[in-house]
């Protein structure tokens, strides 16, 4: 300390010492030796036949952002490919799916501000286009970030597309959000079977969206036969059956609710219940033996080995139920952050096409349970679904965003 030259020499020598012993070179030959060479270029990523398009979406409480947008992605035309980026915890079943999928984390997770996690978003996104030489990126949610906004803002060479569904809640003051349309060249809105119960802001902006047909992910062709579906879930088809699908539980509470329906479901002999357990459901659902379980991707495809089924009133599960006649008893999720399920669930029952329930009245489930177990009900719901169902839009909105990328 006492001598200033010594003390620089010494500190250079430790600095030298730390970066030979410890410094990134020696990290990154620990990770090589453990993930083999790295790529030398982006080449092996890149297609040279194809333009490549981002599809982003949020976080959501269940999977129907990621739904929607895979809906479209299996529907895009041969010269356009599909890369995912996704804030869903679900991001398996893109791969599942056979689609490329980059992870962004949402804000909560890393515990960072708006402010912060909205100036990584960009950066993060700023680098996917450059590295997938995206030419649009596809958000399918309800906020548009500030992040995603400011990283294709300023480029000329990608364009911005909003998938944007219906049904928000009218007393959501969302106003700051939908005033973002300005910043997008396509706004695609997915019909509501129950649009003439739609109150929401939407409905004051559809002068700036292309309107194509409700969006599902699977045609009637590709769901399985009821002997096929049976016989994957490990039920007989030879006796009735229920499918329990009412969210994945993280912003109501499920256990309760299905306990009622097992209680009730114990009066009916040889009905069998089937519980839909939530890819990134926050627990499981394994507290009646009685009843058998489903966990995977997409549940639809399971549809016809049910009679019937008990679930929520999300824009995925309620355009599935009804498109593809399954009768329903709807409890729909009336968190307040939620879109207006109650609103889709009361157009179907006025329509004859379903039986709506309050989470509130969970005493009448017996009654219910009662009255769709008779046959002559069940085919009344399905005639009615089919009077009001609607095609299948994942298409159209594929064909949108290929005219436009």
């Amino acid at each position: 300390f006492d001598d200033a030259a010594a003390y620089a020499d010494q500190a250079t020598a430790a600095s030298r010492i730390a970066r030979q012993a410890y410094g990134p070179n020696i990290h990154l030959g620990r990770l090589q030796s453990h993930l083999g060479r790295p790529r030398t270029t982006a080449a092996a990523h890149r297609s040279t036949t194809k333009d490549r398009v981002l599809l982003l979406s949020s976080n959501g409480v269940g999977l129907g952002h990621l739904t929607r947008l895979l809906a479209v992605a299996r529907r895009l035309p041969d010269n356009l490919e599909p890369v995912f980026a996704t804030m869903s915890q679900a991001i398996d079943v893109v791969a599942q799916q056979g689609f490329l999928a980059e992870y962004i984390p949402y804000r909560p997770y890393p515990g960072r501000t708006a402010r912060d996690w909205n100036g990584w978003l960009a950066e993060q996104l700023d680098q996917l286009i450059d590295h997938y030489g995206a030419r649009a990126i596809v958000f399918d949610g309800s906020n548009p970030y500030p992040g995603l906004i400011n990283a294709v803002g300023p480029r000329a060479d990608c364009r911005l597309i909003w998938l944007r569904r219906g049904m928000w809640r009218e007393n959501q003051r969302n106003h700051h959000l939908i005033s973002r349309h300005r910043h997008f060249d396509l706004i695609i809105e997915p019909e509501e079977l129950a649009k003439s119960y739609d109150r929401g802001i939407t409905t004051q902006h559809r002068d700036h969206t292309v309107d194509v047909a409700p969006i599902r992910l699977l045609d009637d062709e590709e769901l399985l036969d009821r002997e096929q579906a049976a016989a994957a879930i490990g039920i007989d088809p030879a006796h009735p059956a229920a499918l329990v699908h009412l969210g994945s539980g993280a912003n109501r509470d499920i256990v309760t609710m299905t306990d009622a329906i097992i209680n009730a479901a114990r009066d009916h002999d040889h009905l069998q219940v089937v519980i839909a357990e939530w890819l990134m459901a926050p627990q499981r659902l394994d507290l009646w033996p009685e009843a058998k379980r489903v966990r995977g991707f997409p549940i639809s495809r399971f549809y016809r080995a049910f009679d019937f089924s008990i679930g929520a009133a999300g824009y995925n599960s309620f355009n599935e139920v009804i498109s593809l006649g399954l009768p329903t008893i709807f409890i729909s999720n009336e968190n307040p952050i939620m879109d207006d399920q109650s609103a889709r669930a009361e157009f179907a029952a006025n329509q004859g096409a379903a039986l709506s329930l309050g989470e509130a009245e969970l005493a009448e489930i017996p009654r219910y349970l009662e009255v769709i177990m008779n046959p002559t009900v069940r085919e009344h719901l399905s005639v009615n679904c089919a009077r009001i169902a609607g095609p299948n839009g994942a298409g159209q909105a594929a064909q949108a965003i290929a005219r436009q990328a």
